[in-house]
């Protein structure tokens, strides 16, 4: 009787245990992946900040934070007059079926300008 038990809540506890790893895997890389584009986003959005400045940036914390753990990865930096918006999307690790494989995130903030100010008084 108790093999029987065994063979049928071994794999059961052995499913649970890959699906908190996985859980686990996945909130990892994207916290990776907001991470990049927050950073990207303060890097962009400074007065003197473009967009390509914004890309190395998040490319570089994919790859020294992500420590391969987002593959595929592809980081659009789109800066405007008021506004710049980093969008990342890429492959998380998979190993559980049916588990999404693609994450994808965003950051947005607005542009820094340098007022001269006004007479306050």
């Amino acid at each position: 009787m108790a093999s029987v038990q065994m063979t049928i809540c071994l794999p059961l506890v052995v499913f649970v245990i890959m699906l908190i790893i996985q859980a686990g895997a996945f909130y990892h890389a994207q916290q990776v992946a907001k991470m990049a584009a927050d950073r990207a986003v303060a890097v962009a959005r400074t007065e003197y900040g473009a967009a390509d400045l914004g890309q190395t940036q998040a490319e570089h914390v994919l790859k020294v934070v992500g420590d391969g753990s987002l593959t595929d990865a592809r980081v659009k930096v789109t800066r405007t007059v008021g506004e710049v918006t980093v969008a990342i999307s890429a492959h998380a690790p998979h190993f559980v079926p049916l588990w999404p494989a693609t994450i994808a995130v965003s950051s947005t903030g607005p542009v820094e300008r340098f007022d001269e100010g006004s007479s306050h008084g």
